[in-house]
């Protein structure tokens, strides 16, 4: 195995939205449904306390690749930072959204993905473009975050004028 595989693969973006602002959106996984068309979220799993605990997500790659991925919350740490874990096969990649403020309405937003432990498939797939392929799809979701936030913002405002109007 190369050790450039190891190497984690992160992106990043300021957003113009406070940092929690954006770890409340994050912290909710079915919001991470609309964050980019490469990843779905099929299922959320939540403990019997209705803590969430992770999620089955769908990979939709290049040339029609598709793979399903387990995921599990590991660590939330408001309002700076999200880790979990994703699990496909014999493959685990620790993921990570570290979050900080650069103004109270600006954030810095990191989205970091490092290979723990790699099996042959995927392997193959990073040696074939396929870390080229999750450079770019993290920055789509970095993207995506940021309307994901603009969006929820908006929202917000809306329930505040009905609330005001009622």
């Amino acid at each position: 195995m190369p050790r450039s595989a190891y190497v984690p693969i992160t992106r990043a973006r300021v957003i113009q939205r406070s940092q929690s602002d954006i770890f409340e959106t994050l912290a909710i996984l079915r919001n991470h449904w609309g964050l980019s068309d490469g990843f779905e979220v099929r299922a959320v799993r939540v403990s019997p306390a209705g803590e969430q605990q992770g999620a089955t997500v769908r990979v939709r790659g290049p040339f029609g690749l598709r793979r399903t991925v387990r995921t599990t919350l590991t660590a939330a740490v408001p309002p700076a930072r999200i880790d979990g874990e994703a699990r496909a096969g014999r493959s685990r990649v620790h993921v990570s959204w570290a979050l900080r403020e650069v103004s109270p309405d600006r954030t810095y937003v990191e989205l970091a993905l490092r290979v723990t432990r790699i099996g042959p498939v995927d392997r193959l797939l990073l040696a074939a473009g396929g870390r080229l392929w999750l450079h770019h799809e993290l920055a789509v979701v970095l993207a995506g975050l940021e309307r994901a936030v603009a969006h929820a913002a908006v929202a917000r405002v809306r329930r505040m004028d009905v609330t005001a109007a009622a």
